[in-house]
């Protein structure tokens, strides 16, 4: 297991050979780590050295941004770091630079240097997972509690300090225990719109976590009848094992006198639909961020959104619901585009409402559209 730790603090004057020297026998003097030089590139814009320790385990890497004078010193080591704290680190940080600074005449500045994160590499899982605009996150995951992968999609549950058990597909969070309020009811409408399901007929696409359909069950006024279309037979099974909180006792049992589960593609299940005239109160799209089809391949998320509401729309009469999930609002190009696609679709013979939630779990705030046809 080997970790990573980043340092970065500004030069007070033009670095020298000696600056990176130095640093070694910090290191070695206070941390008994020993490195020796084994190579030195210099670009126009930034100079590096590499070192290794005595033992082979160990390197050290020292960057040196020649128009900021900033110094990035990276320590990669399967020990030294594995028991290193956030107060060493900066312990650490502190005395390279007092030590470089008292010794080129300088006062010590607080100011002029910065720690950037650890990073803990080399796990018999990623810790690290990203926003939808790409910023990274660390996660508190304990452990793993389950991994499979299905004809599909790969399939994770973690146990976590911060959000309860977390279930993944494809290696992005889908939903976690402390979700249901942020995600679920939100996407939902709920508690203001709770009426609306009161005695109607649901249909949930996707959804195989069980969150959707344990949530409209246990209304005051539950559906009169909720039917729910999911592809992968291994998730729900997962869901129903390892996060019973989010969905049981509904998903084990999968129908009852007023809900059935069903595994398979909703898009035949709504091309049947179509035919037999079936009709919805409402529809509610809850596929995956890269959804699938029966023969394990996959399509861009709004190609396969815009076929859901194209092939939903002619099962809603006028006040019929449609929600779905779209994106992080940090990418506003994505959710403005989804509106677009939305608009295009049902043009002015529905009435389109946005809502946003901040999701624990996703660490940022979700957007989800509702409409109602007019």
């Amino acid at each position: 297991m080997s970790e990573k730790g980043i340092l970065e603090f500004k030069a007070l004057r033009s670095v020298e050979s000696c600056l990176f020297h130095r640093c070694c026998l910090t290191l070695e003097r206070h941390f008994g780590l020993n490195f020796e030089k084994i190579q030195k590139i210099k670009g126009s814009k930034v100079e590096t050295v590499f070192y290794q320790s005595e033992d082979l385990n160990s390197t050290l890497m020292f960057k040196y941004h020649i128009a900021s004078k900033a110094i990035t010193i990276e320590i990669d080591s399967p020990t030294f770091l594995k028991t290193m704290s956030f107060e060493d680190m900066q312990d650490l940080a502190k005395l390279i630079q007092m030590e470089h600074e008292q010794d080129l005449g300088f006062p010590n500045q607080s100011d002029s240097w910065q720690q950037l994160p650890i990073l803990q590499l080399g796990q018999s899982f990623n810790q690290y997972l990203t926003t939808s605009d790409g910023r990274v996150i660390q996660y508190g995951f304990k452990s793993r509690v389950f991994h499979d992968q299905s004809k599909y999609q790969t399939i994770d549950i973690y146990d976590t300090e911060d959000h309860g058990k977390i279930l993944l597909l494809d290696g992005v969070v889908n939903l976690a225990e402390n979700d249901t309020k942020a995600y679920t009811e939100i996407l939902l409408g709920l508690p203001k719109n709770e009426e609306q399901f009161n005695q109607k007929r649901v249909l949930i696409l996707g959804g195989g976590d069980g969150g959707l359909l344990k949530s409209l069950l246990t209304l005051t006024h539950p559906p009169s009848q909720i039917d729910m279309v999911e592809i992968d037979e291994k998730v729900m099974t997962a869901c129903s094992t390892h996060i019973p909180s989010i969905c049981e006792p509904y998903l084990s049992q999968r129908s009852g006198p007023n809900f059935n589960v069903i595994t398979g593609d909703c898009f035949r299940y709504l091309e049947v639909a179509q035919g037999s005239g079936t009709k919805f109160d409402a529809i509610i799209c809850d596929l995956t961020d890269i959804p699938l089809t029966e023969n394990g391949t996959t399509h861009p998320h709004f190609e396969l959104s815009q076929r859901a509401l194209q092939e939903s729309r002619t099962l809603l009469d006028q006040g019929g619901k449609y929600l779905t999930h779209c994106n992080g609002i940090n990418v506003p190009s994505s959710v403005g585009n989804f509106k677009t696609m939305l608009k295009s679709i049902v043009k002015d013979r529905a009435q389109i409402i946005m809502r946003s939630s901040f999701v624990p779990s996703f660490h940022e705030v979700w957007t989800f559209f509702e409409l109602e046809m007019k």
